[in-house]
């Protein structure tokens, strides 16, 4: 295993773009209620501002089917703590690409539901050329308070298409809901919903149930080990690890009320079994909070798997017995062999690296996808960071940072893909204040999306 601290110790600019011997600060106007960063490569292009202060816009984002023809995705963001029918009722609007434009806007029904806790893209269901959007409710109390629920929701017009409710009381379900391909051959894609307070093994031990796609039938169940573990507050699709033709699950369990470091846990897309079970070094890392299909890393055929664990403690305070020194990290693991290939770790404490990852495009030229990782850094006056890691040799190719204090730029991104050109990404920043000096949120926390073109470069 190859340990990776991050060595970058340069000048940071708002919403930069940082490489050795390059940094491009930003240059940026106001224009159509919408702040614009106008730079070169990899500069920001557009910043979405949320409309509401502490709703956390922003919070989550994923990629969607390119409804409006322009050749880039579109995207959808999560506002879990929306205020619209109700105090945390939640929401999720879905933007076209570039330039972002709201498109639809999804609603939480009640007061409390959290709606847009966590969301997904699904391939089409219904057969009408978009895809689906499942969305997870945890707060919802259809079966009791919290029992949670998920929804999947038609990408054309919004009708919901699926409801699958919480069983019990503080079940949560819905906290971390995925896709995850055809695994019984009928053309439809299946998908999985997370329950991490469901108590089968204890409270708060964690469910994950796997849906058919088509008549919503139980194909699988997964359950926690224990009290605590809060199994399925992260899920993935992994890809095919196991070299059956099969996608496989990925899901986490960070173990938060534990002095344990959390882990993920591998099943089989076939028949369910344990392929691989990874855990963190040390206690309270939140190991598994995390979770991306990383591609094939390293070259075998198989799907490998990216993992963060945000409070993870790393370099000069790696040996530290305090919980506190979250500088966090993110380690890929093999689908073949199940070793740990590389582990990305931050050198200073509370940047949370690893709070949110994703599989990026090929940014350095030779070939392969390359890795995502976010780092929030909740702790002011920093801003926030996204790096990207190659996937060749693990070395750091670049950082995205946030524009201001306390921004928490990183908490989430999202690879748009085009058919025109360079992809973009997309990057959340839940507590961003609004800068536009026309707006009446000027001065607010309401949350940012950035969308930056990304640029593939040869070292």
């Amino acid at each position: 295993m190859k340990i990776l601290p991050d060595l970058s110790r340069r000048a940071r600019h708002p919403l930069s773009w940082t490489r050795p011997g390059v940094i491009r600060g930003a240059r940026t106007l106001a224009s159509a209620g919408l702040l614009c960063a106008v730079l070169p490569a990899q500069g920001p292009l557009q910043v979405i501002y949320g409309i509401s202060p502490t709703q956390y816009f922003g919070n989550a984002i994923v990629s969607f089917s390119d409804a409006d023809g322009d050749g880039i995705e579109d995207f959808a963001t999560a506002i879990p703590c929306d205020n619209q029918r109700g105090p945390l009722s939640g929401s999720v609007k879905i933007y076209t690409g570039m330039p972002a434009y709201e498109r639809l806007n999804l609603l939480g029904s009640h007061a409390g539901d959290l709606f847009g806790s966590a969301i997904a893209r699904l391939p089409d269901l219904n057969c009408d050329g978009y895809d689906e959007l499942l969305v997870g409710a945890p707060g919802a109390s259809q079966n009791g308070r919290s029992s949670g629920e998920a929804l999947v929701f038609s990408g054309r017009d919004a009708r919901i298409l699926l409801r699958v409710p919480g069983a019990a009381p503080g079940d949560e379900c819905g906290a971390a809901v995925c896709a995850l391909g055809d695994l019984n051959g009928d053309g439809i894609a299946e998908f999985a919903i997370g329950s991490p307070g469901a108590r089968k093994f204890g409270r708060n031990s964690g469910s994950v149930s796997v849906y058919d796609g088509s008549n919503l039938r139980v194909l699988f169940n997964f359950f926690g080990d224990a009290f605590g573990e809060r199994f399925g507050t992260s899920l993935v699709g992994s890809g095919d690890m196991d070299g059956d033709g099969l996608p496989d699950l990925a899901v986490g369990a960070p173990c938060p009320l534990l002095d344990r470091p959390g882990y993920a846990r591998v099943f089989s897309g076939a028949d369910a079994s344990v392929l691989y079970t990874f855990g963190g070094q040390h206690t309270w890392e939140l190991f598994g909070a995390s979770l991306a299909a990383a591609g094939d890393v390293d070259g075998d055929g198989r799907g490998d798997l990216l993992v963060g664990a945000p409070r993870a403690r790393s370099g000069a305070t790696a040996i530290a017995d305090a919980i506190d020194h979250a500088c966090g990290a993110a380690s890929v693991f093999s689908g073949s062999s199940g070793q740990p290939l590389y582990t990305f770790a931050a050198d200073q404490s509370e940047d949370l690296l690893g709070t949110s990852v994703a599989l990026g495009p090929d940014l350095d030229g030779d070939g392969r996808a390359d890795l995502l990782v976010g780092a929030p850094q909740r702790l002011r006056p920093r801003s926030g960071y996204v790096r990207a890691y190659s996937t060749r040799d693990g070395r750091t190719l670049g950082t995205w940072i946030g524009a201001g204090p306390g921004d928490e730029f990183g908490s989430s991104c999202a690879v748009l893909h085009s058919s025109q050109g360079a992809p973009l990404l997309a990057v959340g920043a839940p507590t961003t204040r609004n800068i536009l000096p026309t707006d009446a949120t000027r001065g607010a926390s309401v949350g940012a999306i950035v969308l930056i073109r990304l640029e593939s470069s040869r070292p």
